[in-house]
């Protein structure tokens, strides 16, 4: 932030100095310069919880998909030139689309949109006609659509469980992953929650084999018997695998982290979340939680995340954006207000 400061420095002189040769009111100046230069949480107002999202080169633009729902028209897609300034440009699958998934009936959960090969896959979950909760895949030509869905389940697990918060990651060897977990939490009666990975085709549309890779488990008591929200990174040589843990809807959902030297495993957690709540009770953000982690340049990283003002509110979950930075003696993640959503103005992103 200072070092952001010392750089804007000459730019605000220079602007103080124009502010004096035209006819804007000074209060209504500073307020531009502000807005131009910094920003205050949330930078997406309104419920949109989950939020994937994704930079991309060809657009010059960051991409976010958020959840619906069940709303009629399934994950708003808005797009960004700097993670702050956001402009809604469509659904994933509009109300009336012929290319919606048939076979899903509601709950459209934690999309994300991921450049594969030459194409982009939009990853979801839906609920089918048999009531399970499903892992779907979406393709397109084009990052903000129009998406066509692959006409049925990627992952539909044969006992019954549910399959949700799917991610793709491609590895340094090419090969590309879908990260899942699985809804232990949500069965009857609960069981552990389990995040796994397994192998995709080039296309990312197809699971390559059966074979599953068990990566975390709830095992921390922060956690509440809840792993969620995987998102992988690649960082000094170490794969870093950011979840969530304990429920969204309480004030204590937050976001933790893994690491290992494979991205199989086996994973060593930080222990403590990374990001979550202030203890103070006037504390501004409740329930932060299932973020993106995206590296804008070299050693600028981000993370993008929802939380409430006030856990059920009906204002919903908003999106917010932190700053991320690596401690160089752990290797560790830092996020934020040490650890917390940050309750000042905040630099606006750059390159």
């Amino acid at each position: 932030c200072i070092m952001t400061g010392l750089r804007s420095a000459p730019v605000l002189f220079f602007l103080g100095l124009v502010v004096n040769c035209v006819s804007v009111p000074h209060t209504e100046f500073v307020r531009l310069v502000h807005e131009t230069t910094y920003y205050d949480n949330p930078v997406l107002p309104g419920d949109h919880p989950d939020p994937g999202v994704l930079f991309v080169p060809s657009l010059a633009k960051f991409v976010a998909v958020t959840t619906s729902g069940n709303l009629a028209d399934s994950f708003p897609i808005h797009v960004s030139t700097d993670l702050v300034h956001w402009t809604f440009v469509g659904h994933v699958f509009p109300a009336n689309s012929t290319t919606r998934p048939r076979w899903a009936v509601s709950d459209f959960w934690a999309p994300e949109v991921h450049s594969v090969g030459n194409r982009f896959v939009v990853y979801f979950v839906g609920r089918d006609t048999s009531g399970t909760l499903c892992v779907g895949a979406a393709s397109a030509d084009n990052a903000v659509g129009p998406f066509v869905d692959r006409g049925e389940p990627l992952v539909r697990l044969s006992d019954g469980m549910g399959a949700i918060d799917p991610h793709y990651y491609l590895d340094p060897t090419g090969t590309p992953y879908l990260i899942y977990k699985t809804d232990g939490n949500g069965a009857s009666p609960p069981v552990p929650s389990v995040i796994y990975a397994t192998k995709l085709t080039s296309d990312g549309l197809t699971l390559a084999d059966n074979t599953t890779y068990l990566l975390i488990r709830n095992d921390l008591e922060w956690e509440k018997g809840i792993v969620e929200a995987p998102w992988m990174v690649q960082h000094a040589g170490r794969f870093y695998l950011f979840y969530s843990g304990n429920g969204f809807g309480n004030v204590g959902y937050s976001v933790g982290v893994a690491s290992s030297t494979s991205l199989t495993g086996p994973f060593t957690k930080h222990g403590d979340p990374v990001l979550c709540a202030r203890p103070e009770t006037d504390r501004k953000w409740e329930g932060p939680g299932h973020c993106s982690v995206v590296e804008w340049s070299p050693g600028e990283w981000y993370m993008v995340f929802h939380a409430w003002r006030k856990v059920g509110d009906p204002e919903g979950r908003l999106m917010l954006v932190e700053r991320m930075t690596w401690d160089e003696e752990s290797g560790w993640p830092l996020v934020g207000d040490h650890g917390h959503p940050s309750e000042h103005s905040l630099p606006v992103p750059s390159k």
